[in-house]
């Protein structure tokens, strides 16, 4: 068991597969935000659960506005069996949205109400280009809107501040402090709080579903290939190549990709055309709370030192 030996093939392919791999990650930072903007003005239950599903189905992200009007109470208690809107999911698929934003309407000379989804989900793809797909949106300022369809509490360690109780409830806000911008404010999916896994984080999800497809599309070109000794050393080698770059990136803080030998031939797999390999990794999580622990102490009194004679 465990890596079963898992050669190198040779170093010129292994730079092509991790360029191809590579490519084929940039490509997917699009992909995966795909669905995002298709609820804009319709934010039924119905369609949610739709988008939801459909999510699901490409491995896409969906963002998702609450109602025009709702309130603070709304968005909480929609996350309940008794809410009255479409925010009772616990979806890894789904980015919960509140409230709306506003935005200045040349044509008009007006503020007006637009979905925060669009918003989110452009910054989401802005973050992408220019920090990584690994990265959080949240805490990163939205540029383009003037201000928010209700003013909400805002305060930096306030756990009882509104945004930040939204936050508690899996619903992504904005963050209006003294000299802050406007920021987007909230790393998890809808998952949250239900699930407790790390991977409700929406950064750690996404970079689960770029890592899975990106392997996925490069090994296209190992299909068909006679099952042996080389083409089992070259997959775990260049899969675990991809991994090392990803670490080199700061995408993951580990990655190993394994064949296990007993297993595959247990389930009588080889002898079926088929091959299982496992593979590992440790995306990293935000840094959502920080806690200075402090101590008033006598011991730096020693520091003083007489004056000079």
């Amino acid at each position: 068991m465990g890596d079963g030996g898992c050669g190198g093939d040779d170093q010129f392919q292994r730079q092509q597969n991790q360029s191809k791999a590579d490519a084929h990650t940039a490509q997917l930072a699009d992909a995966s935000l795909a669905v995002s903007q298709k609820c804009h003005d319709r934010t039924q239950t119905s369609v949610t659960a739709e988008l939801a599903a459909y999510a699901d189905k490409l491995k896409a992200i969906a963002y998702v506005d609450a109602p025009i009007g709702t309130t603070f109470a709304q968005a909480i208690a929609g996350r309940g069996s008794s809410g009255t809107i479409n925010f009772n999911t616990a979806s890894e698929r789904v980015r919960l949205c509140y409230p709306h934003a506003l935005v200045y309407d040349k044509a008009s000379n007006k503020n007006r109400l637009e979905p925060l989804s669009q918003r989110a989900a452009g910054l989401r793809e802005k973050v992408d280009l220019e920090k990584g797909f690994w990265w959080s949106s949240s805490n990163q300022e939205i540029t383009g809107i003037v201000g928010m369809e209700r003013a909400l509490s805002a305060k930096f360690g306030d756990a009882q501040s509104e945004v930040n109780q939204l936050n508690e409830n899996g619903i992504t806000t904005v963050f209006n402090g003294f000299g802050t911008g406007l920021r987007l404010w909230g790393n998890r999916t809808a998952a949250f709080p239900t699930v407790t896994h790390m991977k409700n984080f929406e950064n750690v999800r996404r970079t689960g579903d770029m890592l899975d497809e990106a392997l996925r599309f490069f090994s296209l070109q190992y299909l068909d290939r006679p099952i042996n000794q080389a083409l089992i050393d070259a997959l775990c080698e260049s899969v675990n190549a991809y991994g090392r770059k990803l670490i080199g990136d700061g995408a993951l803080l580990g990655f190993r990709c394994w064949y296990d030998k007993v297993r595959n031939e247990e389930e009588g797999l080889p002898a079926a055309g088929h091959l299982l390999l496992n593979y590992a990794y440790t995306p990293p999580p935000p840094m959502e709370r920080l806690t200075y622990e402090t101590e008033i102490t006598a011991e730096f009194l020693a520091n003083l030192k007489g004056s000079a004679s």
